[in-house]
Formats: structure tokens, C-alpha cells, sequence
């Protein structure tokens, strides 16, 4: 009994080690982005603070303006009027002036780190590099527990198949065996021992695998080859499905059980694995699991986190500007190790009520010989759903007969894509635009997988109408900026025009109207200055610059690249 405690004692010490293990770049990584993040919350909710001043100022002027339309016939009404705007906006010139310089300070904190977060992104190195630790420091723990000659790990790949990860153990000559050999080690699912590990069940799950005689079982030639010229002989295997929450996704397998000699050397043993080493395995392949279950899941909330960082940072810049953010997003689904995904495609709504395509990212191997014209919603079927703000999803994309409306079908088919998910961006009952993702194998939306998509199409719909909110100020502010300007043009008095009407509605837009303001400011220089501070609450103008027009100007224009406005 003492002795099956202390097995199970080290087994539990061992797990526990596979389970909590983090390569240190991994966990500085969470630890850097977990600070940006409650950086970023404050710095919205500061932002948010500054943007309800920033109302309580504009409504006190328009109650201004309405006392003043009431009083029309009264005389001196305009140096009335003006005083009391000279009153409103000193005193909310502090307030803002304070609550801004929270919020820069906060800001500079986020995007002026000598490493800012989105130059740490996890790129596929990264995250490549993180999982091949955590798959080493597992396979040191089952090399030391079970007496094997080799131990290795393969995961699937975006096309379906079984590709080796991680690889430990030593050769017929007892020279160590690393991941550089046979790197190219791959398996068909339900094909060779190890593929046949992978092969779902009714319950979805793969089964596990027991060789007493490897040799003799169908393996791959190629595969064959290179273990049996590199471990000199194939007795025994055992080969264990990885299992997640929904289903299976590798394989943990491991080959040739090993003992001591009487001179003390290790040797390959003619006798098969135990049902003590299948349950021992059993046991440290949950942990195995569970890690990089784990870590997969990590992985997603870094993506959505890096999302929001993104569109946050980006969310003042107008649409036209937007390509490089659009073509990040996607690339974040497509490029990134730890997603299924093969292609995905971004579309906006436009003005005529049709889909129009933004970017896509695809990958290695897949064709982009596919059509990008504008979808209508009365098009087909699949566009008839998704217009109403429902998501889509196909499984057997091959054998449905869906895939006859899709106008790229030959695409997809020629691509051998088994699986699709569209996903509408929907903000208050208005469809926006949609996110649709292809996969390389019959991949099962499952519940964490929807809610991770549907977290991103939800972070783009709010983006979107943003942004578009910022095109419609855009807009508004080009016919009143050429209203003041037609209005005011000969005015020999500055307060005259800057009282006018137009001017005073622009001042209204609120932050929406920085952008075009800046443009403005730059192309067709004028009198913004005083527009620019009320909305912003601050003035960036160094003292010995007041009065000098262009000097005015650029200490604006600098401002406004600082705080990454885009006004070319």
C-alpha cells in the first residue's frame, strides 16, 4: 500500500509539473499583455469620463444657441451670446485639461513602451517556440516515468493530418534523438498505428492503440524505414489519443520498452508494454491534455485581447485608411498555429445594402483564384440568413448542397475545404458585415469555438460602426465646414466667425470631427484651432508659438500623429 501512495504521490507530482509548466517567454508574455489590458480598461473608462464633459459642454452651447433663437429681437444679443461661451468654456477648459492629461498619461503608459504590445503579438514563432516547451518538458516527465526508447507527441495540423510536434528518446547506438529527425513525420488519420489512435469513435473520440509486435503491423514505408534503420527494431508501442473537451487532437505515443542490463547499460527489452504502463500513460496523457487544451484557450484570449488592443488604437482613423487593420484581423485567424482555420474572408456592408470584400487571408497552399464581387443578401440561400443577422455554419462542406449556391464553389472545392462558418457582424439588429472561415478537415463548431468567433465578429461590428460613425462626421463636417466658410468668408471679425452657426456645430461632432479638422488644418489652413480645443479640452500650442500661424498649425498636426490619428 505504502508503495502504491508514493506512486501515486509521484504521479500526481509529475502531472502537476506537465500541467503548470510555462516557458519563461510565455509567461512574461501573459504578464506583460495582462498588465496592457487593465492599462487599455482604464484607459476607456478615462476616455469615457472625458467624452460625457465633452457632452455636458456641447449641451450647455447648444442651450445657448436655443435661448438666443428665442430672444432674437433683443440688441447687444451676440456680445451676450459670446460672453456666455467665453464663461462656458473657461470653465470647462480645466476640467478637460485635467481629465486629458489622466488620460495621456495612461495612454503614453500603453503605446510608448520601448516593446509596445503590438510588436509583441504572439506571432506563430512565438506561440510555436511556447508549445514546443511545454511539449519537451512533457515528454522529459514520460521518459522518466515509463522505461521506453522513445516518446513522441503529434498534433493535427490545419489540413487534417497527424504532424509529430515533439520527439525524445535514443537511438541503436544510444546517440540522443531530437526533433530534427524525421521532421517531417506525418500520418493520415485511421491510417498507420499512430493515425489509427486519432480515428474518432461514435463517441468522437480516438482509441487507444497497443503493439506487442510493431514490426509486423502495417506502417508507412517511409516511415518504417527511418525507425527501423534508426532504433534497429520495433517491439512494442503504445499510442494514446490526446483528448479535449469536444474531441481528439493528437496523439501520445511511445515505442520499445527498455530495462537495465547487469552492466548497468540501458537496452531495448524483447517483452511488450504492460497494463501498468497503459495505465500510467493513460494518466500522464491527461495532464498532457489538459495543458495544451489549456494553452490552446490562452492562446484565443491573447488573440481576442490583441483584437481589441488593435481597434481600439485604430478606431479614430477613417475607413479608407483601415486595409492594413482589416487584413491583421484575418491574418490573426488564418496565420496563427493554434486555429483551425485555412482562409477567412472580412466584408462590409456598403450603401446599396451588398457584402463587399475587405481582405482575406489564406493559407499556405491554399489558391486565391476565387470571386470577391459584392454578395447581396437575395443572391442565395446562404446570404438570405446571414443578411437577416444569423451565423451559418456547414459541416461535410463537400457533400452539402449548399455548396452549389456558393458563387467561389469550385474554389472551395478545388481546395478540399470540409467545414465553413459564417459569421454576421450585427450591432443593435443592424448587419454590418459578416466573418466567414473555411477549414482543411470536417472540423465541429463546437460551443468555445462559436463563442470565440462570435466574440470577434461582435469586437468588429462595434468597430465598424465606429468607424462609419467617423465617415458620417466626415461627411457632415465637409457641408458645414463649407457653409462656415461660404457664410464667414468676409467677416472682418474672427470672434464673428467663430460664433457662427456651422462653426459651432462642428464644435458639436465631438471627437468624430478630430480627423477631418486635422486634414483640414493641413490642407486648407483656417481658423480650427478654437474647434480643435474645445473638443479636445486641451491646447498643444507652445507659448511662443501663439500667433504664428503655421507654427499653430504644426504643433496640432504633431499632436494629432501622436495621438495616432490618420489625416493624410
Amino acid at each position: 500500500m505504502d508503495n502504491n501512495l508514493a506512486l501515486l504521490k509521484n504521479l500526481h507530482e509529475d502531472g502537476s509539473s506537465i500541467l503548470h509548466y510555462k516557458s519563461p517567454r510565455e509567461q512574461e508574455l501573459a504578464e506583460q499583455i495582462e498588465q496592457e489590458i487593465k492599462e487599455g480598461e482604464r484607459l476607456i473608462e478615462q476616455l469615457f469620463k472625458v467624452y460625457e464633459i465633452q457632452q455636458e459642454y456641447h449641451s450647455r452651447l447648444i442651450q445657448i444657441d436655443k435661448e438666443a433663437n428665442s430672444q432674437n429681437n433683443q440688441p447687444d444679443l451676440d456680445a451676450h451670446q459670446a460672453k456666455l461661451r467665453k464663461q462656458i468654456e473657461n470653465e470647462y477648459r480645466s476640467r478637460l485639461t485635467e481629465e486629458n492629461a489622466i488620460a495621456k498619461k495612461i495612454q503614453s503608459q500603453i503605446y510608448n513602451r520601448t516593446d509596445p504590445l503590438k510588436a509583441r503579438t504572439l506571432t506563430a514563432e512565438i506561440i510555436t517556440e511556447s508549445k514546443r516547451k511545454i511539449v519537451e518538458n512533457a515528454l522529459r516527465i514520460i521518459c522518466r516515468n515509463l522505461d521506453c526508447q522513445t516518446a513522441a507527441i503529434f498534433l493535427f495540423s490545419k489540413t487534417g493530418r497527424l504532424e509529430r510536434f515533439g520527439i525524445r528518446g535514443w537511438d541503436q547506438h544510444h546517440v540522443e534523438i531530437d526533433d530534427n529527425w524525421f521532421s517531417d513525420e506525418s500520418y493520415e488519420v485511421g491510417t498507420s498505428f499512430t493515425g489509427r489512435a486519432a480515428q474518432a469513435r461514435a463517441q468522437g473520440y480516438g482509441q487507444i492503440q497497443v503493439a506487442n509486435t510493431l514490426g509486423s503491423e502495417h506502417l508507412s514505408p517511409k516511415s518504417r524505414e527511418h525507425y527501423e534503420n534508426t532504433f534497429g527494431k520495433l517491439n512494442s508501442a503504445i499510442a494514446i489519443p490526446l483528448n479535449g473537451r469536444n474531441k481528439t487532437y493528437g496523439v501520445l505515443r511511445i515505442i520499445n520498452k527498455t530495462g537495465i542490463d547487469q552492466q548497468g547499460k540501458k537496452v531495448v527489452l524483447n517483452e511488450p508494454f504492460t497494463m501498468e504502463d497503459v495505465r500510467l500513460l493513460l494518466s500522464l496523457s491527461n495532464y498532457v491534455s489538459t495543458t495544451l487544451s489549456n494553452f490552446r484557450r490562452d492562446v484565443q484570449a491573447h488573440i481576442l485581447k490583441h483584437l481589441s488592443h488593435l481597434l481600439i488604437s485604430n478606431s479614430s482613423n477613417s475607413l479608407a485608411s483601415l486595409q492594413s487593420v482589416f487584413q491583421d484581423i484575418v491574418d490573426l485567424l488564418v496565420r496563427n498555429p493554434e486555429t483551425a482555420f485555412q482562409a477567412a474572408i472580412l466584408r462590409t456592408k456598403d450603401e446599396n445594402d451588398a457584402f463587399k470584400y475587405e481582405a482575406s487571408s489564406l493559407f499556405e497552399g491554399v489558391t486565391d483564384d476565387r470571386d470577391n464581387c459584392p454578395k447581396c443578401s437575395d443572391e442565395a440561400y446562404i446570404w438570405m440568413v446571414v443578411a437577416k443577422g444569423k451565423r451559418l455554419i456547414i459541416q461535410d462542406l463537400q457533400e452539402s448542397p449548399l455548396l452549389v449556391q456558393f458563387k467561389n464553389q469550385k474554389w472551395a472545392r478545388d481546395n478540399g475545404f470540409q467545414a465553413f462558418g459564417c459569421f454576421p457582424l450585427v450591432h443593435q439588429g443592424d448587419v454590418v458585415g459578416t466573418l466567414s472561415v473555411y477549414l482543411g478537415r470536417n472540423y465541429q463548431f463546437y460551443p468555445d469555438a462559436i463563442s470565440f468567433l462570435q466574440n470577434i465578429a461582435d469586437m468588429l461590428a462595434l468597430f465598424l460602426v465606429k468607424v462609419k460613425q467617423i465617415q458620417e462626421a466626415e461627411r457632415r463636417f465637409e457641408t458645414l465646414a463649407r457653409e462656415w466658410k461660404k457664410e464667414t468668408s468676409r467677416l472682418p471679425i474672427l470672434l464673428d466667425r467663430l460664433i457662427n452657426p456651422n462653426y459651432q456645430k462642428i464644435i458639436g461632432l465631438g471627437s468624430a470631427a478630430i480627423p477631418s479638422l486635422l486634414r483640414e488644418l493641413k490642407q486648407n489652413p483656417d481658423h480650427w484651432f478654437w474647434a480643435l480645443e474645445a473638443i479636445v479640452g486641451e491646447s498643444p500650442i507652445q507659448e511662443d508659438h501663439r500667433g504664428v500661424i503655421p507654427k499653430m498649425i504644426e504643433d496640432w498636426l504633431e499632436w494629432g500623429k501622436r495621438q495616432g490619428y490618420v489625416f493624410e
